[in-house]
């Protein structure tokens, strides 16, 4: 393809390679920033239009407009106008401000992460042979040092990461908010690399919710606190119109009985707020609850006051078949984090049962302390492969992880402007070069081999109409200055990291056996 993108806000029309560039552009890297609030500056929506043409193969994840060869896509402003072959362009629409050519490049609607934990970019590679707790424990004395500054920093990294593996749209579970560390942090990283964002403002109060691991004081927030900004942050932040680029979502984290059902009342008072939290995610939690509450997993959302259809859970690992059911009738959604939850040996979500039950099931990377790559297509590899593990060849199909990643996640958060491909929906995009190592010999189904192979990273990325990612660099984010940043804040926090207090609080065997995956394996082998 052509030259990147000019500086100029608006250019005089010129071909440049296969793009025509006249649309008005995110502001790029080394601009004066525009700051007003420590939360940055929302962009305004685009308003130009935009013709993609001679797409090899665009799957649209929609079922009227199937998977297309030779496809083309005409955007105006923020918003998809039209979808079908290069051929059958209406003649109105074979001009526009901005012309891409994608001739071997497979297209496909920018994947959806639903669960994350962005301040963890600083704190990768701890705890890497341990479980849950004792990750947990390895992890705790770094995060009692972040800054605000230090959240801002982590969550740009995260975001980059996400939008240059495929990601358009991104939750965060920030849970933890030591020091001066605010949810504007977060927000200004996103609204500086162009990412769609649905952030949980959660909170932490109870300094002994995990036996024998109690949690610093400097990540507990007073209840009364915690609910005031959240209030705060709905109120100043949260935009529930159609093609939002900033929604807000609540979560608790290890919090008394009566802080979960006060954030569950927060949320209910305005329209779109989701809610957000940890379920079932591994042996110990099971345990915990059972032991705490007396209850499985959907006894605890009940009595927590979350078993609604605004709520979803991350892991969801040790769930139940009762669990599940229960969950679909509520429809309380769940975020599958396969790689994450490996690195853990958390167990495995039943997300063919999920999906059987009509339920409600996403992916998300989850933090990076614990999932490195912040791939969401690596999960949904490993969703396929790990739903196939109890020996159902037919556990989950490339496409339907490619669903789960897209139109689930955004179930998820509550939206259906996003997670396809058609007139209508969001313009939200993006794209892989073919005419590499990694897609030889798979052109016959090119939509499978982004599952089955490793794709690497996008070629074109395009949120909200504007172009994040063009010809495989990212135009909002100076990335050698970031990584330079980034890799020095990550090398002081080293300094502070926990040896657990034990190798391994979960035996490998509790693990397979309280795994719902495991459980069904062993009763089809019974009942032969």
């Amino acid at each position: 393809m052509g030259q990147s993108f000019s500086t100029e806000r608006q250019v005089k029309p010129q071909i440049s390679g296969s793009l025509t560039k006249t649309c008005p552009l995110p502001q790029r890297i080394g601009a004066t920033p525009l700051r007003t609030s420590r939360a940055g500056n929302p962009a305004p929506p685009p308003s130009g239009t935009m013709l993609l043409k001679n797409i090899q193969m665009l799957a649209t994840l929609n079922d009227a407009y199937g998977d297309i060869a030779d496809a083309a896509i005409y955007i105006k402003g923020n918003v998809i106008q039209w979808v079908g072959k290069t051929r059958d362009i209406p003649a109105e629409l074979r001009v526009a401000e901005s012309t891409l050519d994608l001739s071997n490049r497979i297209v496909i609607p920018g994947l959806v992460c639903c669960h994350h934990h962005m301040y963890q970019g600083l704190t990768r590679l701890r705890g890497t042979n341990e479980s849950l707790y004792g990750w947990w424990e390895a992890c705790l004395p770094a995060w009692c040092e972040l800054k605000a500054e230090d959240v801002h920093l982590s969550c740009k990294l995260e975001m980059t990461q996400l939008v240059m593996n495929g990601c358009t749209t991104s939750s965060d579970d920030q849970y933890v908010n030591p020091n001066d560390v605010k949810l504007d942090d977060a927000i200004r990283a996103a609204r500086e690399v162009g990412i769609r964002f649905q952030p949980a403002r959660a909170t932490t109060n109870r300094g002994d919710a995990v036996p024998g691991r109690p949690c610093p004081p400097a990540l507990l927030e007073d209840e009364a606190d915690a609910l005031k900004d959240m209030k705060r942050c709905i109120e100043e932040f949260h935009d529930d119109k159609r093609y939002s680029m900033l929604k807000i979502a609540l979560g608790a984290e290890f919090n008394s009985e009566k802080m979960y059902k006060d954030v569950a009342g927060l949320a209910s008072k305005y329209k779109g707020v989701q809610l957000h939290t940890h379920v079932a995610e591994n042996p110990e939690w099971t345990k915990f609850c059972q032991e705490k509450f007396g209850t499985g997993a959907a006894g605890f959302m009940e009595k927590m006051g979350w078993n609604r259809s605004n709520a979803w859970i991350a892991h969801g690992c040790q769930l139940t078949p009762d669990d599940v059911s229960a969950f679909a009738e509520w429809q309380v959604g769940v975020a599958h984090c396969p790689c994450s939850n490996s690195r853990l040996a958390d167990g495995i979500c039943p997300v063919r049962g999920i999906l059987d039950a009509n339920g409600k099931v996403g992916l998300g990377v989850d933090g990076s302390s614990s999932n490195e790559t912040v791939n969401l297509m690596d999960d949904c590899r490993i969703a396929t492969y790990l739903q196939r593990s109890g020996g159902n060849p037919k556990g989950l199909s490339a496409r339907e992880a490619l669903l789960v990643g897209t139109q689930g996640s955004a179930k998820n958060l509550g939206r259906d402007d996003i997670g396809m491909i058609a007139p209508g929906m969001a313009a939200d995009l993006v794209a892989w070069r073919t005419d590499t190592l990694t897609f030889a010999g798979t052109h016959h189904d090119l939509v499978e081999a982004l599952v089955f192979t490793r794709p690497g990273q996008v070629d074109l990325n395009i949120i909200n109409g504007r172009v994040i990612v063009q010809d495989g660099s990212i135009l909002t984010v100076d990335v050698p200055d970031l990584l330079k940043k980034h890799n020095a804040r990550a090398l002081e926090l080293r300094a502070f990291t926990k040896q657990p207090s034990t190798d391994d609080r979960t035996n490998a065997a509790d693990v397979m056996m309280l795994n719902p995956v495991h459980q069904m394996t062993q009763s089809k082998q019974a009942l032969k």
